[in-house]
C-alpha cells in the first residue's frame, strides 16, 4: 500500500502523504493523465501507476493508493477530451520508485516537478485504442 491518499471533493482533487505533504488542484486544471503499465516481459515486474499533470507539477500515484478507485471514476470522462493516455513503460525513473530491499519497481506516491515528465514521454509506448477502464 502507498503511504498516503487521493481525495476528490466537489471540483478539487487532493493528494496527501503520510509525512503531511499535501497538494490540491482544481479538476479543470488537469492538463494530462497518464495510466502507465510499468514492467517488461523479461523482468516480469508489472505494476500500474498514474501520473496527473498540472500546470507546474505532477503527481505520481501508485495503483494501490487509497482513493484511486474514485480517481479512475473521475478520470474516465476526460478520455473524450484527449486528456487520458494509456501507455506501457519498461521501468520508472529510480527517483519515482518505492525502494524495498535495495530494489524498487513500483511507484511511490509523490508530488514532482513537471519538468520530470520529459523523461517518461520519451520512453513510453502509447497503447492506441486502449481505455483506462480496460486496464484498471
Amino acid at each position: 500500500m502507498s503511504k498516503g491518499e487521493i481525495t476528490i471533493s466537489n471540483s478539487i482533487v487532493s493528494i496527501c502523504m503520510k509525512n503531511g505533504h499535501c497538494s490540491s488542484e482544481q479538476i479543470g486544471s488537469l492538463f494530462k493523465f497518464y495510466c502507465l503499465l510499468v514492467g517488461s516481459d523479461v523482468q516480469a515486474n508489472d505494476s500500474i501507476c498514474y501520473v496527473l499533470v498540472f500546470k507546474e507539477k505532477m503527481w505520481v500515484v501508485p495503483e494501490l493508493t487509497t482513493g484511486t478507485h474514485d480517481l479512475i471514476k473521475w478520470i474516465e470522462p476526460l478520455e473524450k477530451e484527449g486528456k487520458v493516455i494509456v501507455a506501457q513503460l519498461d521501468y520508472l525513473p529510480f527517483s519515482w520508485r518505492r525502494m524495498r530491499f535495495f530494489l524498487g519497481v513500483e511507484a511511490k506516491l509523490a508530488i514532482r516537478d513537471k519538468k520530470e515528465l520529459k523523461w517518461i514521454e520519451n520512453k513510453i509506448s502509447v497503447l492506441e485504442n486502449t481505455s483506462i477502464s480496460d486496464v484498471s
